[in-house]
C-alpha cells in the first residue's frame, strides 16, 4: 500500500548527538536513582544502578555511548571504591 515511515526511536537514534545525549541522560537518571537508594544500601553497592544504564546504552545507543558511560558513570558517582582487604574489620 503506502510506504512506512521509520519509528520514533529509529529517527532519534539516526543522529549521533541524540545517541550520546540519551546515554548521558541515562547516566544521570541512574545516579539520581542511586542517590535515592543510598540511605537503604549505603556504600555496599556503589555502581548497582549504573549496570542497567550501560546495558541500555549498549543496546539502544551503540558502542560509543556505552564506552562513554563506562568511563563517566563511575567518575560522576563519586563513590569511594574500597579494596576488599579494607572491608575486613580487625579487632
Amino acid at each position: 500500500m503506502g510506504t512506512t515511515s521509520p519509528t520514533f526511536l529509529a529517527r532519534i537514534f539516526e543522529s549521533t548527538l541524540a545517541r550520546y545525549a540519551t546515554a548521558l541522560a541515562a547516566i544521570l537518571v541512574a545516579l539520581l536513582v542511586r542517590g535515592a537508594l543510598s540511605p537503604f544500601v549505603g556504600d555496599y553497592v556503589p555502581f548497582i544502578t549504573l549496570f542497567p544504564a550501560v546495558i541500555f546504552a549498549a543496546w539502544f545507543c551503540g558502542i560509543g555511548p556505552s564506552i562513554l558511560k563506562c568511563f563517566c558513570g563511575p567518575t560522576w558517582s563519586k563513590a569511594p571504591v574500597r579494596p576488599a582487604c579494607a572491608l575486613i574489620q580487625r579487632s
